[in-house]
């Protein structure tokens, strides 16, 4: 990257007259806040269109209402505690492992390579770390609680036990990062892309098409792991699940599904 972006970078971190660490902290939060309500927020309209509907993947179904309103009582405590919290701890194990706030800014190589880290690592801890919470052992004590949801809406994404949330979706998606020592602004992106994914699986739409969808961890796969409740544990991708078979059930539904459309095509 630059060097004029850099110091453009520092010279608005410095004009703050915050230190490292609470600008870390406010960042990191009004980022989430922000991405996480104007996401759903867009998608609380979406629901109200009615031609969207042939892209809702379960379009009879009715949504749990109370369920929503709890969730997002829940949600706003969280963003308001827990995100701050949880931000100025993790500043100084980042700031260890060679995170910085302010510049020089990494080269698009280098951002690259820790998105592409930061991925793989969350794919693999997500996928291990799910699959782990519906070990019957655990499963009723942690990830039951998200699973009250059978029809997905995009703030299902963060409905979680805080043991599930803290040590499975927290740590999982952030590790990569934390290995790499990635600088902030990355780090951020990395937020961007990661709660946009984990919004759009729990949406209960299906937008991206069979050849693309096939590979990724999207809305119809992650809406079935909820329906049925079985298989489906990949984070991002599909990956592990087809090296484990763990996807079969999906795939066996999805060609019933598939061929029933077919034989009986809807009306635009």
């Amino acid at each position: 990257m630059s060097s004029s972006w850099s110091e453009r970078w520092v010279a608005f971190v410095d004009s703050t007259n915050l230190s490292d660490q609470i600008f870390f902290v406010l960042a990191t939060s009004l980022l989430n806040f922000a991405l996480f309500w104007a996401h759903n927020l867009l998608l609380f309209v979406m629901y109200k269109v009615k031609f969207l509907k042939r892209y809702q993947i379960q379009p009879d179904a009715e949504v749990d209402v109370p369920l929503v309103w709890e969730n997002i009582r829940e949600t706003l405590i969280a963003q308001v505690v827990g995100v701050p919290l949880a931000a100025y701890v993790l500043f100084q194990p980042f700031s260890y492992m060679g995170m910085s706030v302010r510049g020089p800014i990494p080269a698009y190589s280098v951002i690259l390579r820790d998105l592409l880290v930061a991925a793989a690592v969350t794919d693999t801890m997500g996928y291990w770390g799910h699959r782990a919470l519906h070990h019957k052992s655990v499963y009723k004590y942690f990830h039951k609680k998200h699973h009250r949801y059978t029809v997905n809406v995009g703030i299902a994404a963060v409905f979680a036990h805080p043991v599930e949330d803290t040590f499975h979706n927290t740590f999982s998606s952030i590790a990569g990062c934390l290995l790499m020592g990635t600088h902030a602004l990355v780090f951020w992106l990395w937020v961007v892309i990661r709660q946009t994914e984990s919004i759009n699986a729990h949406s209960g739409y299906q937008f991206l098409p069979n050849f693309i969808s096939k590979w990724c961890s999207g809305g119809r796969f992650h809406e079935y792991h909820h329906s049925h409740n079985v298989g489906n544990y990949g984070a991002l991708t599909t990956i592990w699940d087809h090296l484990m078979g763990t996807d079969v059930s999906f795939l066996e539904y999805e060609q019933k599904r598939l061929a029933n459309d077919a034989a009986h095509p809807k009306s635009s």
